[in-house]
């Protein structure tokens, strides 16, 4: 029987995997300033839009929505290109693709020519976080996965925390002209780092049509029924982040709460970053130790209870620890609802398959920010955080049922340069 894939080299040495290396860090960077390009202009975006071609209401809205639809129609497609063209170059084109969209902000005479903007560095960003995080789960051996995961996973929240800061700054100093300067350089960045990775990661091999093990290329059929349970619990984690990001401020300021101030409502989200960080890289060998589903309905009863603490929050007291329960509740969802994804899918349609459950979680952050929206307008925003937690219990049945056929875990075939060869 021909074998394609041992763990280590033939002096049986083991080498470095990820994060030890210079090109899981080089990707790192990479979807960290690609996170912080999107995130800040995502904030500025409106105040643009109204100064320079005085949109308001739904045209602003619509143009905002436009690149967050484009990434969850884009990610299943640049995950299945990056099982057939590779990582490197489903992250180059995404990133081409992202420089692109703010280069037309500085020559756009037209808010119309917007949408087409906010879709290619919408679509082009997804593409680049996709094929990153294949790679980072094609490059690490099982066994390390979460804790590559776990630090890769920071990169979404470092950059959303840097980048309305930068952008913000660029707006303020120079204008729309120096906005869509910075935000282009941004991009132009993490093209850069993306492209510096694969200079110092080794060659990825191309893989055989089947291993011999039945795990050729799905349809897309299949990849949709391997990673049903974690997209579906993932879809509602997400939900329950974007009611909390969404319109925690709206709630704690309409029970008594100032917006802004040392105690003020919007003080309660460095705490909730604060609690993600510490308590992602705390748990990260954790990850690797205990089964990943375990942690996974912990997590989502852990988030559970925090959206039904901050729901009833009426003081920051009460909110702060709200935000912390739900920091140590998101902090391993990210890894091990993705290694749970991963380990139903063959290594051929692996990124196609992540590329689905990226998708998922796109769909639950549209769904938490549209129906929570539709429940505080009818019930008030207390209603919103209910139904939060108990989409978490809708996830956590999701993770206990037993999975059929397709959710097998597939052989594990460490990268030739990474983690073997």
């Amino acid at each position: 029987m021909r074998s394609v894939w041992i763990p280590f080299r033939s002096s049986s040495r083991p080498r470095r995997p990820p994060p030890r290396t210079v090109a899981f860090w080089w990707i790192f960077a990479a979807a960290t300033i690609e996170n912080a390009a999107f995130a800040g202009s995502s904030t500025i975006l409106p105040e643009d839009l109204t100064t320079r071609f005085g949109s308001q209401g739904w045209v602003i809205g619509a143009i905002a929505a436009s690149g967050p639809l484009a990434t969850l129609v884009v990610q299943p497609w640049a995950g299945a290109f990056a099982d057939r063209r590779g990582h490197r170059t489903t992250g180059i084109v995404g990133g081409c693709a992202a420089v692109l969209g703010a280069l037309l902000m500085l020559a756009g005479g037209s808010q119309w020519l917007v949408p087409l903007s906010r879709v290619l560095m919408g679509s082009g960003g997804a593409a680049l976080n996709t094929a990153a995080t294949a790679w980072v789960v094609a490059f690490t051996p099982r066994g390390r996965q979460g804790r590559a995961l776990s630090i890769y996973g920071l990169s979404v929240w470092i950059g959303m925390a840097l980048g309305p800061v930068v952008c913000s700054s660029a707006y303020q100093n120079g204008g729309s002209l120096g906005l869509w300067l910075c935000v282009a350089s941004l991009a132009a960045l993490s093209l850069l780092c993306y492209h510096l990775c694969f200079r110092v990661a080794p060659r990825e091999p191309k893989l055989p049509a089947s291993d011999g093990q039945g795990a050729s290329r799905l349809s897309w059929v299949s990849l949709l029924s391997a990673i049903a349970r974690p997209g579906g619990a993932a879809a509602a984690a997400w939900a329950a982040e974007a009611v909390v990001m969404t319109y925690t401020i709206v709630h704690l300021t309409g029970h008594g709460m100032a917006p802004a101030g040392v105690w003020g409502a919007s003080s309660v989200f460095p705490i909730f970053a604060v609690s993600v960080i510490v308590s992602r890289i705390g748990l990260a060998r954790a990850v690797d130790r205990h089964r990943p589903a375990v942690l996974a309905c912990a997590s989502l009863a852990t988030v559970a209870c925090g959206c039904l603490l901050l729901g009833s929050a009426a003081s920051f007291a009460v909110a702060a620890v709200a935000m912390t329960v739900l920091g140590f509740g998101f902090a391993s969802l990210y890894p091990t609802l993705t290694m749970l994804a991963a380990e139903a899918l063959p290594p051929h349609s692996r990124g196609a398959g992540l590329g689905l459950f990226q998708a998922a979680t796109s769909l639950g952050t549209a769904v938490g920010q549209f129906g929570g929206g539709v429940s505080g307008g009818l019930f008030g925003t207390t209603s919103a955080y209910v139904g939060a937690g108990a989409l978490q219990a809708v996830g956590v049945m999701l993770l206990l049922v037993r999975p059929g056929p397709t959710g097998r875990r597939y052989p594990e075939r460490p990268v030739d340069g990474v983690t073997g060869a």
